[in-house]
């Protein structure tokens, strides 16, 4: 294989590469933003004190009215269709770790795909000198 065609498959590997990180990237942003109002909701739950009207989403974009009364505890998603109960002080405080988790991954991916766009760039300068050299 000419040292041209190593690069150029070289490059193609390193923007898949770069593609997936942004495709997670944006599902960890998505992620973040739905546990960022869960968590605005639990807290605004927290705040009532005898009973609220609210309208509970059954899934399709239906809603029904529904009276929450002092909630105390509520069930929290730990994954794999699973729930626990826990307090709403606890749930606050896992939601919030859960939400710096992800802000922290997504960091992570940020500054891989800083390097991977530095190598991208690396290598399509040298595509581009062998390109050169050829002629």
């Amino acid at each position: 294989m000419k040292e041209i065609e190593k690069k150029l498959v070289e490059f193609q590997m390193l923007k898949a590469l770069y593609e997936q990180l942004e495709v997670k990237e944006r599902e960890l942003f998505e992620n973040k933003m739905e546990m960022e109002i869960s968590l605005n909701a639990i807290k605004e739950i927290s705040s009532i004190e005898n009973s609220a009207e609210v309208f509970v989403n059954f899934g399709a974009g239906n809603y029904i009215k529904g009276k929450i009364y002092a909630p105390e505890k509520i069930l929290v998603s730990i994954g794999a269709g699973i729930v626990v109960e826990k307090s709403i002080k606890d749930a606050i405080t896992l939601m919030e770790e859960r939400i710096k988790n992800i802000e922290q991954t997504i960091n992570q991916i940020k500054n891989e795909k800083e390097k991977i766009a530095l190598k991208l760039e690396a290598v399509k300068e040298e595509i581009e000198n062998i390109q050169k050299s050829e002629k």
